[in-house]
């Protein structure tokens, strides 16, 4: 990364969303090497580990590029550079024919340089590549920031390649965090997975629909997995509405490990619309199904909302992970 100047947007919000610490990790649920679900959990690892600076990854400079190498590496996938440069990332992925462009601006910077490039209109990118993203709107200088596809969200209009993704990124404000890019990005690296697993939804996670309702709360068409697949995540969606047209101040999601000893928060994210209707779609970048990480337990989704009158509701659902 040469220059990060964004402000993230869990600062922009206030810091509204609480993000996920997985500090209860076991190697006893960990999915097999070479997977692209053994990337994202390698990435949570370090995610909750909280790093500072770049010496677990091997530099004492900028250390995005090498947070992805060494996560790339202790997932057992074949990657194509081990540059800690964002620019010389792109030239030798592009050389090895494992770069797909977003972006075709023609840039030059530290004696490295690429002529403008055709957009590869058609790739859908994947969780476990390697996005290239632009911080500082300077696009003369080639991408400034290195970051590790953890989610990619449905298609809605445009090309294939221009979806948005979420990540989870080294050197982000100065540590490892998560964060998600679209406008922003100049393409995608694509490491080679030898493994299965390659997607971060599977047949093996199932999503239902259910509804609730109290005298004055209606929730309707509210997603939740019948049972997910350990780490993977899928789209969060529902509608809320206020019956008696007292605002809704409030919307809390939560998901819960349930263990012997008792019921576990892995994850949260509060909302605060002040609207008589709220579109559970707005939560969806903010909470995260992966943090559910444990294969073959029990988990609940749990999502509370509450109006400006004080009225309250609370749609609940139990999963297993598979």
């Amino acid at each position: 990364m040469k220059r990060f100047k964004k402000i993230l947007s869990v600062v922009s919000a206030f810091a509204i969303c609480a993000l996920p610490m997985v500090n209860d990790f076991t190697s006893n649920a960990a999915s097999a090497q070479g997977t692209r679900q053994r990337l994202v959990e390698i990435a949570e690892q370090e995610l909750a580990r909280g790093e500072t600076s770049g010496q677990r990854y091997g530099t004492s400079g900028e250390w995005c590029a090498a947070f992805a190498n060494w996560c790339l590496k202790q997932a057992g996938a074949t990657t194509y550079s081990s540059s800690f440069s964002t620019t010389s990332l792109l030239i030798d992925y592009k050389n090895a024919g494992k770069y797909h462009a977003k972006r075709t601006t023609a840039w030059s910077y530290g004696g490295k340089s690429q002529p403008t490039v055709t957009k590869d209109k058609n790739y859908t990118p994947q969780v476990g590549d390697i996005v290239l993203i632009e911080t500082n709107n300077d696009y003369s200088d080639g991408p400034d920031h290195t970051a590790l596809v953890v989610k990619v969200e449905s298609k809605t209009s445009g090309d294939n390649i221009d979806v948005k993704v979420y990540t989870i990124e080294g050197n982000n404000g100065g540590t490892v965090a998560r964060d998600y890019w679209q406008n922003q990005v100049w393409g995608y690296c694509s490491p080679t997975y030898s493994g299965s697993g390659s997607s971060s939804t599977s047949s093996e996670t199932i999503v239902k629909k259910g509804s609730f309702e109290t005298t004055n709360i209606s929730m309707t068409d509210m997603s939740y997995p019948g049972q997910l697949k350990t780490g993977s995540t899928f789209d969060v969606t529902g509608q809320i509405r206020s019956k008696n047209s007292s605002p809704i101040i409030k919307v809390v999601s939560y998901i819960y490990r349930c263990d012997s000893s008792g019921d576990v928060q892995v994850d949260t994210c509060t909302r605060t619309p002040n609207t008589v209707t709220y579109n559970m779609s707005a939560m969806d970048e903010g909470i995260w199904f992966q943090t559910a990480n444990q294969k073959g337990k029990t988990y609940k989704y749990v999502v509370e909302v509450t109006l400006k009158d004080g009225s309250k509701a609370k749609f609940e659902k139990s999963f297993k992970t598979v």
